[in-house]
């Protein structure tokens, strides 16, 4: 009995750092779970590449736990990363060049712009990426880029950057400004 509070106690400590305590979840009942929420994930979207893979501790390094007191219990939410995989997107680097103003003696630029641009090969979907977010897709020694953002569709989404790469004049004249 008293190894059975240590251990919740230790659970709960653990808990209370936002981990996953092995202890109170095995790796068994684990494995479980993630077979129920694969089961119910929509089309194109799955977990972590190394937990589709079978790699239960991976679930204890990525998963976030937040308990909450209600009434006379706890709640207890895991959160898990889920990835959608259904495009393969073509990284750009975003250069801003000037171009001409009317009188030709300065030149002007579009901005808002990002450092890079992550374009689904069916150009429906986009992603804006600083610096520092585009070495970590370059870095990586798989072809999955640990994006972190928002994917962005076409057309829902405002982006200076999205309209010059379609070459969409009237989007960029709206969702562009020049500096010069």
């Amino acid at each position: 009995l008293d190894e059975s509070i240590e251990d919740f106690a230790v659970g709960l400590a653990t808990m209370a750092m936002e981990r996953l305590p092995a202890l109170l979840f095995p790796p068994m009942q684990i494995q479980a779970v993630l077979k129920e929420i694969k089961a119910i994930l929509p089309s194109g979207w799955s977990l972590s590449p190394s937990i589709q893979m079978g790699d239960t501790w991976q679930v204890y390094k990525d998963a976030k736990v937040a308990v909450a007191a209600i009434e006379d219990n706890l709640r207890i939410f895991i959160h898990l990363p889920v990835f959608e995989f259904p495009f393969g997107f073509t990284l750009y680097e975003v250069i801003s060049l000037p171009r001409p103003t009317k009188n030709a003696t300065q030149g002007a630029q579009f901005h808002p712009l990002p450092a890079f641009l992550a374009v689904a090969n069916d150009r429906q979907a986009f992603t804006e990426l600083s610096t520092h977010e585009a070495h970590r897709c370059m870095m990586t020694t798989t072809s999955i880029c640990p994006i972190s953002k928002a994917i962005n569709k076409r057309h829902r989404e405002p982006s200076c950057a999205m309209a010059l790469f379609l070459k969409d004049e009237k989007r960029s004249r709206v969702q562009c400004s020049t500096k010069l």
